[in-house]
């Protein structure tokens, strides 16, 4: 079946959401479905960047599309924070939900629970998480794709870097390990090594990663060589940065799906991750360099109470880095080759779409068979009128 389909959340950047929402958009209008796009955020509606939607002729034309009838059959929605409560279709969803420690808030599961017929969800760690956490409609995991990032040619960009490139991608939020990262990078090399640790990042609040690399060459003389790029790159730039790099490091305390370690292995970057998370749906002995963690109280932005997350182990992650360091043995290639198999095979967006689409599907055959039975039992047992 095709459906009067509107997603809702931010579509006009490079940022992993925003991809997210567009990709997802796109792959479910070549699947026929009516699409159409509310360009919001959990807060409230935000002065959008029409130059950026105007760019993506494939999402431009569902921007400007509109829905046949006033209220879609299906409203999904991924914004942060959640926003569920005025969404008003037949069928409401978190699509392609991800949470990254073992605690969420307690108002918003109340609020899933009342608001909506289902979520849709990025990996099986994020169902758990759910389900833990007390969620009770139906879960699907959808997984996400990754052949966006093939959809340009390549844009080449240029890097002032030494021989041997680690390259990390993140926001550089806590929880994404990068205080482990340059630990664990010091102990390993010196500035005498010929080898750089790439950081890809954006400006935002909680991020301070110049401030802990002032920090370290401050306190070591010969901290190693670091190039730390946080202007926006398009995703014909970021083809170019992976393709020059060598290894791909990911110490995360936490992943929902963890996008660009997917996106590494379809470029045949080994990748280096925790042992613990959304990438784990992908990341396994057979394909990635796996570290060894300890679960430790969460002390993320989100303060909650009893919250825990993945602590990689420094030693470790040591021992990972300097296996793959310059390195270029069968075994290697053999766990890129399954890697990017996988990869291709099964975390594309049209297969993103269709697990959604499946899922609503079941969630509207699931409300037409709901109609209840009722009862009465009383102590009256005669024709009377209160009995009546």
């Amino acid at each position: 079946r095709s459906f009067n389909w509107r997603l809702e959340g931010p579509f006009d950047s490079n940022y992993s959401l925003a991809i997210l929402n567009s990709e997802l958009s796109i792959a479910l209008e070549k699947l026929n479905h009516n699409v159409s796009i509310n360009i919001t955020e959990g807060n409230g509606d935000y002065p959008i960047d029409l130059a950026f939607i105007q760019s993506n002729k494939d999402l431009y034309k569902i921007y400007k599309n509109e829905v046949k009838d006033n209220l879609p059959t299906i409203n999904s929605r991924n914004m942060y924070p959640p926003r569920v409560k005025d969404s008003q279709a037949r069928i409401n969803i978190l699509h392609s939900y991800g949470w990254e420690e073992t605690q969420i808030n307690q108002e918003w599961i109340d609020e899933f629970n009342n608001s909506l017929q289902g979520i849709s969800v990025m990996s099986n760690t994020v169902k758990k998480i759910l389900l833990d956490n007390g969620f009770s409609k139906p879960i699907a995991v959808s997984h996400l794709g990754v052949d966006h990032i093939n959809q340009e040619e390549i844009d080449f960009y240029y890097l002032k870097a030494k021989k041997f490139k680690y390259l990390h991608i993140s926001s550089c939020f806590p929880r994404k390990g990068i205080d482990v990262l340059l630990e664990a990078y010091r102990q390993l090399f010196s500035s005498l090594d010929d080898v750089t640790l790439i950081i890809k990042s954006f400006p935002n609040p909680h991020n301070n990663i110049k401030s802990k690399l002032r920090d370290f060459k401050n306190k070591y003389s010969d901290f190693p060589d670091v190039l730390y790029i946080d202007s926006d790159l398009k995703q014909s730039e970021m083809r170019s940065l992976y393709k020059q790099c060598d290894v791909l490091v990911a110490p995360s305390y936490g992943e929902g799906f963890g996008l660009p370690i997917a996106e590494a292995m379809l470029y045949k970057l080994p990748v280096i991750t925790t042992d613990w998370g959304g990438q784990k749906d992908f990341c396994s002995s057979e394909t990635s360099w796996l570290i060894d963690y300890e679960f430790e109280y969460s002390s993320s932005h989100f303060d909650l109470y009893s919250s825990v997350w993945a602590k990689p182990s420094i030693e470790d992650l040591k021992r990972v880095m300097y296996e793959l360091y310059d390195n270029n043995n069968t075994s290697i290639n053999l766990k890129l080759n399954k890697a990017f198999d996988l990869i291709c095979s099964e975390f594309t967006w049209i297969k993103c779409a269709e697990r959604n689409s499946q899922f609503v599907s079941k969630l509207l055959l699931l409300k037409q068979k709901l109609r209840p039975k009722i009862g009465w039992v009383t102590t009256w047992n005669t024709r009377c009128g209160i009995a009546s």
